[in-house]
């Protein structure tokens, strides 16, 4: 739930598309490959789902924090990951809505 409220925050702030209007996403996927491989947040949540692999706990954290960075489309990734891992997710869901 703790994610979720800080998504909200976040997108109510920056106003970040929602996941339910996927069309209105800009094509990111080249540009967050080069982000990722410096920015200090995405490579400690690497490390993390690297540890973790199998908790959809760690891919909502770094769904959320490519979403945050403008990075929507391994976003979207690491949230379906999540569903994938926890369909009953609330937080995952509510991300979506």
């Amino acid at each position: 739930m703790f994610l979720v409220n800080v998504y909200e925050a976040e997108r109510n702030k920056r106003q970040v598309p929602s996941l339910a209007n996927p069309s209105a996403l800009p094509p990111s996927v080249n540009q967050a490959e080069e982000k990722a491989e410096f920015d200090p947040d995405l490579l400690r949540w690497n490390k993390i789902v690297s540890f973790h692999p199998n908790e959809a706990d760690v891919y909502e954290g770094r769904g959320l924090a490519y979403w945050l960075k403008g990075m929507y489309q391994p976003a979207i990734e690491d949230f379906n990951k999540a569903i994938a891992l926890n369909p009953n997710s609330a937080d995952v869901a509510k991300v979506y809505a």
